[in-house]
């Protein structure tokens, strides 16, 4: 098994990252705040509103903390852990038995099987981009959430 848990500074580096997620959204906080300062240019009311939005999304951009959930490149996956900044799980595509989207209220999470029987769990907020690129590179691998239907 190639697939483990280990330290960030242990992570193969020559493997080119083509999808992070973050816990701050920040080009959509970015877009945000550019429509933001065009609302500064507008007649009444909407400089107000411009200038309002245009603080918060600035507070949420400067003084929020971020951190990386998972990132993906062509051979792996890695779920950096939320308890240990400098640990992360390294899990390699040909070695994920199942996949599945659990959305909850406060967080989805993403839990990943792998063929040993190791459980990863990450959280994650939904991006269409993630679950494209879990069927492209885990395709066939996605464990469906099953839904009870109350009889009435």
């Amino acid at each position: 098994m190639k697939s483990k848990i280990l330290k960030i500074r242990n992570i193969p580096a020559n493997h080119v990252v083509f999808f992070r997620m973050n816990v701050k959204p920040t080009e959509i906080l970015s877009a945000i705040l550019l429509l933001s300062i065009l609302f500064l240019f507008l007649d009444a009311p909407f400089p107000t509103i411009g200038l309002i939005t245009c603080t918060v999304v600035c507070f949420a951009l400067v003084a929020t903390p971020d951190r990386t959930l998972l990132e993906m490149n062509e051979q792996f996956m890695v779920f950096y852990s939320p308890k240990d900044p400098s640990e992360c799980a390294i899990l390699y595509w040909d070695e994920i038995l199942s996949w599945q989207y659990v959305k909850q209220r406060q967080c989805d999470h993403l839990k990943v099987e792998l063929i040993n029987g190791d459980l990863h769990d990450s959280e994650v907020y939904f991006d269409k981009r993630l679950i494209r690129m879990l069927n492209a590179y885990a395709p066939g691998k996605e464990k469906k959430t099953g839904r009870k239907r109350k009889n009435g």
